[in-house]
């Protein structure tokens, strides 16, 4: 797992660390270092590259969540299927972060190309149907469609019983 981070340009701003490979058993030690050396303040983690979660990963995620909302705001942004299945399994996988956006699964209804759009869970938790409807395929630019029912994967969105 590699991280990096950029400093806020603004006082104020978060803090944006990248994460990159694998959430697994080998990624302790990252996480503890990571939170030793990590600037103060609020921070956005860039789970565009995450291309792997397990158990024991998750496991370690949800201890460095619980160590990062004691002191900070926490969201997560570019969040990949990974990401949103562990999500929608165990509500303590996000343990107080806010998601910000995700890459949703797509279909073009035109050609049957299969791609993934980045868009905020604010604009798929008030209107799904019309944030997908403004995609369209990068292939032969015709209308997309959702390739998972909307409800189930933004699950991890609404609030549970």
């Amino acid at each position: 797992m590699k991280i990096t981070w950029k400093n806020p340009p603004s006082p104020g701003d978060p803090v944006v660390v990248g994460l990159k490979g694998k959430v697994d058993e080998h990624v302790g030690a990252s996480f503890a270092t990571f939170i030793e050396d990590l600037p103060k303040g609020p921070i956005d983690i860039d789970m565009d590259a995450v291309t792997y979660i397990n158990s024991i990963g998750c496991s370690h995620w949800v201890s460095l969540l619980r160590t990062l909302k004691k002191t900070r705001q926490v969201e997560l942004i570019n969040c990949r299927e990974p990401v949103i299945d562990y999500a929608n399994l165990l509500p303590q996988f996000l343990d107080g972060a806010r998601v910000k956006s995700l890459y949703f699964p797509l279909v073009c209804s035109k050609c049957g190309r299969a791609q993934s759009a980045l868009l905020t869970a604010a604009e798929l938790t008030a209107d799904a149907a019309g944030a997908i409807a403004k995609v369209t395929c990068e292939a032969c630019k015709g209308p997309m469609e959702a390739a998972l029912e909307p409800g189930d994967f933004l699950e991890f969105l609404f609030e549970r019983p």
